[in-house]
């Protein structure tokens, strides 16, 4: 159960002032950079000898970073707090169960989320001393380049300290502006820059206040978000929120609104999913909200005088289906059978038993899954469909064996069955910015596991489609499909990539394959590349080069199509 922070948390999302939290974690890196920069004060001597002799890593290395790892733990207590405080509040727009003297309350285990707590912060600390480095290094390396004296530039290192690389121009910017007035006015260089200091030093503090104001804003938003997350997630569990039930974007609609909140507004996903841009705050000082529509779960149809024991046992069938695992919804994957009428007896009994040896490893792998989930800053995404259900795979079967049949070869409804891949598979959604260490990490561990794996990474400029494919097996030999998708990637391929594929997949022109492919080709070009993930896996060319080729031998009446598939597997002969 939960332990209660004694302090009283207001909403985050619900006024313009700061709240008492924020107003903590915004002094707190405020402290933090005071302390940073009161030491590069101190060591400018060093500093100034070390921009002089020494490669400019070293310098970087002595601008100091222990201030801010020294508020790690501190920061990572007001996010927990806010986060609890946050489940509570959303918690309250979970509706009570119809006739019944049940209410729900959010009491997620603490474990939860103070391992959310410490890693956000975490990343937090990374990311702002990763930012504090690349400015002390463009600082220099521009200002010795613009033939500034290294004296010059040891002193105003103290006013970059804290900032990102853009922040410390304007401040730059604005003590020139400040020296050449001065020297304008009839004051020598060393006059000016003295005189330019103290506004100099104000303007700096300024524009850290409204750095540090904007990280606390957004980081207890996003923990009072994902208090919202675990709270919904249990409610779902336990049976107070339906499965159908859907999350509305809230964007609060005014003259300081942005374009993308404006256009994200009334949107709505289903419970348990992200929405295709990430969850809010989806950008620094971002003030939208969530809203849950939903009525009571399972209880559409029940008579206005069901008993209590009644609706006990309604909400005991919907557990029956629906499992949870560190805060994960795990319905049962729906798994309508095979068309026996339209593929065969054969094939359908193969898809049968091949999907129920798939379905006995399903669980232990899913909670493996989302294990390295947790660990690696990764998110997996509908969960509901890991398990390829019967229908697909009995289709997936025959056309297997007509391929085969086609081929002049021979190939049995259980051959086939142990041909495919994926019939486990899971998808994860990481940040752009985290995409290949992330990707990397998981990878890794995968192995270390004692999984095999077979990373094909499609961030290739021409390819239709946008991500890692990983073919693995666990330890017992059992085949397992993961995607890793960016927010947007995933967008993009789950809507209008997947309506043209839809076309294409049932295409037997190849002039037609070869347009419909383009035109995805050009739709994923507006995907950002995420930065370092060329060296994630195994590169595929783009596909776009063999369908060209395709079409030149089909024109000279050299080639035949014997199947399609996604555009990374399209069989011809």
């Amino acid at each position: 159960m939960l332990t209660f922070k004694a302090r009283r948390r207001r909403d985050p999302t619900a006024s313009p002032f700061l709240t008492p939290s924020q107003r903590r974690v915004m002094n707190q890196l405020r402290d933090a950079m005071n302390a940073v920069r009161d030491q590069v004060i101190a060591d400018e001597g060093k500093l100034l000898d070390a921009i002089m002799h020494r490669p400019l890593d070293q310098v970087v290395d002595m601008i100091p970073i222990d201030p801010w790892i020294d508020i790690q733990e501190s920061i990572a207590a007001e996010l927990e707090g806010d986060l609890i405080a946050g489940g509570h509040r959303y918690a309250q727009q979970v509706p009570a169960m119809r006739k019944a003297t049940v209410n729900f309350r959010f009491d997620e285990p603490a474990a939860n989320a103070s391992r959310w707590a410490r890693t956000r912060s975490g990343t937090l600390i990374t990311n702002v001393t990763t930012s504090q480095r690349n400015t002390v290094r463009t600082f220099v390396s521009g200002s010795l380049n613009a033939g500034d004296p290294p004296r010059t530039v040891a002193r105003n290192l103290r006013n970059v300290v804290g900032l990102t690389p853009q922040q410390a121009g304007w401040v730059q910017n604005f003590e020139d502006r400040l020296v050449s007035r001065y020297v304008g006015e009839g004051m020598t260089l060393q006059a000016a820059q003295a005189r330019a200091a103290g506004p100099t030093a104000r303007y700096h503090s300024r524009i850290h206040r409204y750095r540090t104001e904007t990280i606390a804003r957004t980081e207890i938003l996003t923990a009072s978000h994902e208090g919202r997350r675990q709270a919904w997630d249990q409610g779902l569990r336990q049976g107070f929120i339906s499965p159908n039930a859907r999350q509305e974007w809230s964007a609060e609609v005014d003259d300081r609104a942005c374009a993308i909140c404006e256009e994200l507004d009334r949107t709505t996903v289903r419970i348990g999913e992200m929405f295709p841009d990430g969850d809010p705050p989806i950008h620094p000082m971002c003030r939208c909200d969530v809203l849950l529509i939903d009525e009571p779960a399972n209880l559409g149809d029940v008579p206005t005088d069901v008993s209590d024991a009644d609706l006990v046992g309604l909400v005991d069938e919907f557990n029956a289906t629906t499992s949870f695992y560190d805060g994960y919804i795990l319905r049962s994957p729906l798994n309508p059978a095979g068309d026996i009428a339209e593929y065969g007896e054969d094939a359908a009994r193969a898809a049968q038993a091949y999907r129920a040896r798939m379905a006995a490893a399903e669980p232990e792998t899913t909670r493996t899954v989302i294990d390295l989930a947790n660990k690696h800053g990764a998110r997996p995404d509908g969960l509901d469909f890991r398990l390829k259900a019967e229908d697909s795979l009995t289709r997936k079967i025959a056309s297997k064996m007509d391929d085969a049949a086609t081929a002049g070869d021979e190939l049995t409804a259980t051959q086939a069955a142990e041909q495919m891949r994926d019939v486990i598979r899971y998808t994860y959604v990481i940040d752009e910015t985290d995409y290949a260490r992330s990707g990397q990490a998981i990878l890794d561990d995968l192995v270390s596991q004692g999984y095999t794996v077979d990373a094909k990474n499609y961030w290739v400029d021409g390819n239709a489609y946008r991500g890692v494919n990983i073919a693995m097996r666990n330890p017992d030999d059992i085949p397992i499909e993961l995607q890793l998708h960016t927010p947007r990637s995933l967008q993009v391929k789950e809507g209008r990539l997947h309506e043209i594929y839809e076309l294409q997949r049932v295409e037997t022109d190849p002039i037609k394959i070869a347009a419909y492919d383009a035109e995805m080709v050009e739709i994923a070009r507006e995907i950002p590349m995420p930065a370092g993930v060329s060296g994630l896996g195994r590169l595929i060319e783009p596909i776009a080069k063999a369908i060209r080729a395709m079409v030149r031998r089909w024109r000279g009446g050299t080639l035949g199509v014997v199947g399609s598939g996604p555009p990374n597997e399209r069989r011809v002969r």
